[in-house]
C-alpha cells in the first residue's frame, strides 16, 4: 500500500475515533459536572489534526496550494513544537508574509512610476524630434519645388 494511502486511511481512523472519544468524554462530563439534565455544562472536543509527511507539506507549500497557516503548524507539529512555539513561528511567518507584500507593492508602484516617467520622456522627444524634423523637411521641400520650376 503506498505511503500517502496509508496516510490517509490512518487520518480517517484517528479522526473517527476522536469523534467517538468526544461523544464519551462529552457524556462523562455531563454526568460528573451537571445538576441536572437541562444544566449545559459544555462538550469537550478532541482536536486532531490530519498526519502527513512534512517532505509532502512543503512541497504544498512551495507549490503555492497550501497558504502558511496551514504548512507551519504540520510541520512544526511533526518535529514535536509546542503550541506556544507554533503560534509564535506563525505569528513571524505571517508578520514577514505581510511585510514582503507591501515591499513588493512599493517596488511594483516604483516600477510604473518609473514607466510612466520613462514614456512621457519618449512621448516629448518623439514630439520635439516629429516638430523640428517636419519643420526641416518642408523648407528643403519647398526650396526643391522652387528651383524646379526656374
Amino acid at each position: 500500500m503506498p505511503r500517502f494511502a496509508r496516510l490517509s486511511l490512518l487520518n480517517i481512523t484517528v479522526s473517527q475515533l476522536a469523534k467517538s472519544v468526544n461523544g464519551v468524554l462529552s457524556r462523562a462530563y455531563r454526568d460528573i459536572y451537571a445538576n441536572d439534565t437541562s444544566d449545559d455544562v459544555g462538550q469537550l472536543q478532541l482536536l486532531t489534526s490530519p498526519i502527513s509527511s512534512t517532505e509532502e507539506v512543503l512541497q504544498l507549500y512551495n507549490g503555492g496550494l497550501v497558504p502558511a497557516e496551514i504548512a507551519v503548524p504540520s510541520v512544526l507539529n511533526a518535529i514535536g513544537a509546542s503550541k506556544d512555539e507554533i503560534d509564535a513561528a506563525l505569528q513571524r511567518v505571517v508578520a514577514e508574509r505581510e511585510d514582503k507584500e507591501k515591499i513588493e507593492k512599493a517596488d511594483r508602484a516604483r516600477s510604473e512610476e518609473v514607466h510612466k516617467m520613462s514614456m512621457d520622456e519618449r512621448k516629448s522627444s518623439f514630439a520635439a524630434a516629429s516638430g523640428d524634423g517636419g519643420a526641416k523637411a518642408q523648407p528643403e521641400k519647398a526650396a526643391t519645388s522652387g528651383s524646379s520650376g526656374d
